[in-house]
Parts: C-alpha cells; sequence; structure tokens
C-alpha cells in the first residue's frame, strides 16, 4: 500500500436538480487530503482519500451588476476502483466509484457594483438540514514513483436541499505525493511505476 498527501483545486457549481449540467460561472477552491492506494491485483486497485474539499457556485446578473457567492466545505471520502490502462511506468490509469461527504460550513456573500451587501454564515445547526450528501466520481490520471495527477469529475446523487434539489457538481486537478515505500518493500519488488 502506498500512501501521501494529495493537494488539488476545486472548480465547482451548484444546478438546480440537473444531473452533470453546469450552471454560472467557476467557482474555486482548494482540496486537501491524504490519498490510499492499495492494490488487489496487478492492474486493479483502491483508491481511499479523506479530504476537505471547497464547493459552491458563482452567479452574476450582469444588467444589475451583482454577484453571488456560495461556498461550501466539506469533509468527503472518496472509496474508488482504480484501473490501470496499461502496465507500462508511469502509464494512465481511471477511477470510479462513491463518495460520502459531510458539510462543514458554508458561507454566502452578495456584491452590488463591487461593494459587499451581503456576508451570512449557513447555520448548520438547524434541525432541518441534511449535512450529509453522496456523489458519484470518475477520474483520469498518470501514475508516477513520486507523483501522480488526475483530473476527476463529481456530482451529487442526493439532494442538498429538500426544496430546491439542487446539486453540487465539481471539477478538480488532484496532485499527490507518494511517500517513499520502505527499503525493504522496494527491494522485494521492481514493478515500482517510476
Amino acid at each position: 500500500m502506498r500512501h501521501g498527501p494529495r493537494l488539488g483545486l476545486a472548480i465547482a457549481t451548484q444546478t438546480a436538480g440537473q444531473f452533470l449540467q453546469w450552471q454560472g460561472l467557476p467557482k474555486f477552491g482548494p482540496i486537501v487530503g491524504w490519498s490510499f492506494d492499495i492494490p488487489y491485483t496487478h492492474q486493479i486497485g483502491f483508491r481511499l482519500e479523506p479530504m476537505v474539499m471547497s464547493k459552491g457556485s458563482w452567479t452574476r446578473n450582469a444588467q444589475l451588476n451583482t454577484n453571488s457567492f456560495v461556498t461550501l466545505r466539506y469533509l468527503e471520502l472518496p472509496v474508488l476502483l482504480r484501473l490501470d490502462l496499461d502496465t507500462a511506468r508511469g502509464g494512465f490509469f481511471m477511477t470510479g466509484g462513491a463518495v460520502y461527504g459531510y458539510w462543514l460550513s458554508g458561507r454566502l456573500r452578495t456584491t452590488v457594483n463591487g461593494e459587499e451587501t451581503q456576508n451570512i454564515k449557513y447555520d448548520l445547526a438547524q434541525p432541518n438540514v441534511n449535512r450529509s450528501q453522496w456523489s458519484i466520481a470518475v477520474g483520469l490520471g498518470q501514475q508516477g514513483k513520486k507523483w501522480s495527477w488526475e483530473l476527476r469529475g463529481q456530482s451529487s446523487i442526493t439532494p442538498f436541499d429538500k426544496l430546491i434539489r439542487s446539486q453540487n457538481l465539481v471539477f478538480g486537478l488532484h496532485v499527490t505525493y507518494w511517500l517513499p515505500l520502505p527499503s525493504s518493500k522496494v527491494s522485494e519488488t521492481e514493478e515500482e511505476p517510476e
């Protein structure tokens, strides 16, 4: 098993219930976590990746010169199947699976003509707030000896809001630094990817 820190950049929006349909402008945010790569066979493995991810949306009304920014922080646990597309060192891989997310914090900020008019922190202690959310994710990346990168898209499949039924859609660039294997493990195998 290999593991290491994982950083990335999320590009997010919220949809009005339509699956994988982009709305508004891209809302950028950080991804910070840890990746565990668990081999099963020569080309198949599993990825467990606890992380904190920024989601949300950015909508703009050009006629009124207003902007609304929704920032949502989630603690997420992706459980993904990894499939190596070739056996060569430094080869490409695909991932796919389910993601459980727990809503940590949220904020709505509104500006008019560049001046902030509203800055509201969501009250997550309300009894009608559903803080759990399930998503599905699919990714494509390249594996190296010390580093790997992955482009991943994910969309929630459970309602974010019981009335509006909006969904979180996120595309992310993830980069993982793999901690060095113990020297005994490296000597046991010659199949360590570059």
